[in-house]
């Protein structure tokens, strides 16, 4: 979800909840280990709360994200970047394409 997102989910409970305050308590919420954040490389920061290793699909044309239900392993990607001089503290495996919709609107089905 996106900060909007939860400020909206959450706006009639408490009405008057600011984005700020969403995005202070997502951060807050990230330190603790409770929601993962998710590099989309555009668009919204999103959050969710799947804290299990898994890889995401994200569409080109329209953003959309999805989980993959697949084995994922950032071991090899952490060690990588520590061998590099980096001090990671996170990993995540992003893989870019057409989701089902847009490809077949750019192929005229």
């Amino acid at each position: 979800m996106t900060a909007e997102q939860v400020r909206a989910s959450v706006s009639e409970a408490l009405p008057g909840t600011s984005l700020p305050t969403v995005y202070a308590t997502l951060e807050l919420l990230e330190e603790l280990g409770l929601v993962h954040r998710v590099a989309t490389g555009h668009g919204p920061v999103l959050f969710e709360a799947r804290l299990e290793p898994h890889a995401h699909a994200i569409c080109r044309r329209c953003g959309a994200v999805s989980d993959l239900e697949a084995p994922v392993s950032a071991s090899g990607a952490l060690a990588g970047a520590r061998k590099a001089g980096f001090d990671p503290d996170d990993a995540q495996l992003v893989v870019w394409g057409l989701c089902q919709r847009c490809r077949s609107q750019a192929n005229g089905d």
